[in-house]
């Protein structure tokens, strides 16, 4: 999780100041240089903190986060993997983590993240105003590289090899919370095995290549009385695939996605311990069922 703050919210109110007292606890507020509370005073013997390549840059904040929580800032563009909370904020922009390195697999898994876990567009601002927005999602074409610039070149970061290509992108790049095109979607799931994350990335290309949009995937584990609640009339043959570990679920959106994700799931997952829904009919309600389960289980 990460918070972000303007210094602007972090400056101290008169009373606070005047607690604050030299060695021989003499001084008053009034005494203290206007300065942010990290500077060091001109007899200080202390090293004056490093300047970072992108402190340099102009006073727009960019940064890529799994948790985020922002308060006082204004004009931030920020590609995400997990829900956010703002307040008090203006200007703000989010986008899906997109982003790559090859040691960023290995991050996520010791940080214990699941790449499925992908909540970017679920904002919840503290102050809004009537009339205003204070948050918006970037554009489904936005270039990475315009939000979020490489690492300097004589930076520390210079030789990480990063990548911003959606293809490459260790988080599956999702439509988020921006309204879809079609009112058909289907649930896939897949259940707890040697190869679910392998395999949940070959439905993503095998159904984003026939023009279907991945709108958003969950990884959580379920519990008997869950598959019961969530699968209903499928939950006897699906009860014993549980036990083995947690499930990723994916929807897809688009005209005759159900009866896609039915073909790729014969021809491409035959044997997999899958579930796919069953009809245009009754697909809205395995997706709402799933995803109102996996958001009650993260505590969204």
């Amino acid at each position: 999780m990460g918070c972000f703050f303007s210094k602007k919210s972090r400056r101290k109110s008169p009373k606070k100041d005047s607690a604050l007292t030299d060695g021989d606890g003499s001084a008053t507020g009034n005494d203290l240089p206007e300065t942010n509370n990290t500077a060091l005073g001109s007899d200080s013997n202390q090293e004056a903190p490093k300047q970072y390549s992108w402190d340099k840059r102009e006073k727009v904040r960019r940064c890529i986060i799994t948790r985020f929580c922002a308060l006082g800032c204004t004009t931030q563009f920020i590609m995400l993997h997990n829900f956010t909370q703002i307040e008090s904020s203006t200007g703000m922009k989010f986008g899906c983590y997109q982003y790559y390195y090859p040691e960023l697999a290995f991050h996520f898994k010791d940080a214990g993240l699941s790449i499925f876990n992908n909540n970017w567009s679920n904002i919840h601002d503290f102050t809004p105003v009537s009339g205003e927005t204070n948050w918006s999602l970037l554009p489904e074409d936005a270039v990475v590289l315009e939000y979020m610039p490489l690492p300097d070149p004589e930076s520390e970061f210079k030789s990480v090899r990063i990548s911003t290509e959606a293809s490459r992108s260790i988080v599956p790049m999702t439509k988020g919370g921006r309204r879809t095109e079609s009112e058909e979607s289907c649930l896939f799931v897949f259940f707890a095995g040697d190869y679910t994350t392998a395999n949940a990335r070959k439905l993503i290309d095998e159904a984003t290549t026939q023009g279907f949009v991945l709108i958003q995937t969950k990884e959580v584990s379920m519990r008997p009385e869950d598959v019961n609640r969530v699968f209903q009339n499928n939950a006897e043959s699906l009860t014993e695939w549980i036990t083995k570990g947690s499930v990723v679920a994916l929807e897809l959106n688009g005209d005759g996605v159900v009866e896609a994700c039915r073909s790729i799931a014969n021809e491409v997952f035959n044997g997999t311990k899958l579930f796919v829904s069953e009809s245009k009919n009754t697909s809205s309600r395995d997706v709402d069922n799933f995803f109102n389960f996996a958001d009650m289980q993260m505590g969204l």
